[in-house]
């Protein structure tokens, strides 16, 4: 395997781990402060440890990784993959905080709507009608994107 072809495996799957610690919340400049940053099983740490300081070595030291330190790279990029998919918020997770509340959004939606088109029914002034569908439209927004964000 040439230099390149590492370079280009260490560097894919390091942006992809630390996308995968973006999805799941982390914050923090670079790999090692996100995970850093996150509660983390020790193998997990472990892993994602030995990650960054080999693809340091590779990206800023300029070493080319022999094959046994990119196979061993390679095995703890896999395991932080697999262990960090399958936490609440990664790509492979499914729990029930993420489908809850979307019942109780739709209902809320109704209520400001029915809300607002009973007001304007009621007031008949155009600058009050306004206000009303900018606010209700405003509610909604609140609604829609704080589900987002969860």
């Amino acid at each position: 395997m040439t230099t390149t072809d590492s370079l280009r495996i260490v560097r894919d799957r390091a942006v992809a781990l630390e996308r995968q610690l973006d999805s799941i919340g982390a914050v923090g400049n670079g790999l090692g402060e996100k995970y850093r940053n996150l509660d983390l099983p020790a193998a997990v740490q472990e892993d994602l440890r030995q990650v960054v300081h080999l693809r340091n070595r590779v990206m800023h030291d300029g070493i080319d990784l022999n094959p046994a330190d990119l196979a061993r790279f390679e095995q703890a990029a896999d395991r932080a993959m697999t262990a960090l998919s399958g936490r609440p918020g990664g790509r492979g997770a499914t729990s029930a905080d993420q489908s809850s509340g979307c019942g109780a959004t739709l209902v809320a939606l109704v209520v400001i709507v029915g809300a607002a088109w009973f007001l304007t029914a009621v007031i008949h002034h155009p600058l009050v009608d306004a206000l009303i569908w900018f606010l209700a439209l405003l509610m909604v927004w609140g609604a829609v994107t704080s589900k987002k964000k969860k």
